[in-house]
C-alpha cells in the first residue's frame, strides 16, 4: 500500500460522500486493508516503518470527510 494508493482511495470516498453507506463502505475497507498490510510486515526493522506513519495519518483524515457514519 503506496501513499499514492491510499490518496486514491480517499479521493474515491471523498467523491462518493453523497452517499453515506457507499462512502461509509469504502473508508471501512481502508481501514481494514491498512490493517492486513501491517499484519503482513514485521515492520519494526524495517525502513516502511515511517511510511506506514505516513500512511496511517493520511488514512485518519477520512474522519474529516463529511458523511453519516450509521454504527450498529
Amino acid at each position: 500500500m503506496t501513499i499514492e494508493e491510499v490518496k486514491q482511495r480517499i479521493q474515491k470516498i471523498k467523491d462518493e460522500a453523497y452517499d453515506d453507506e457507499i462512502a461509509h463502505g469504502l473508508e471501512d475497507s481502508l481501514y481494514s486493508d491498512f490493517i492486513k498490510e501491517i499484519a503482513r510486515r514485521d515492520f519494526i526493522d524495517q525502513p516502511e516503518y515511517t511510511t506506514f506513519e505516513e500512511i496511517a495519518n493520511l488514512i485518519l483524515t477520512t474522519k474529516e470527510i463529511k458523511f453519516h457514519r450509521y454504527c450498529c
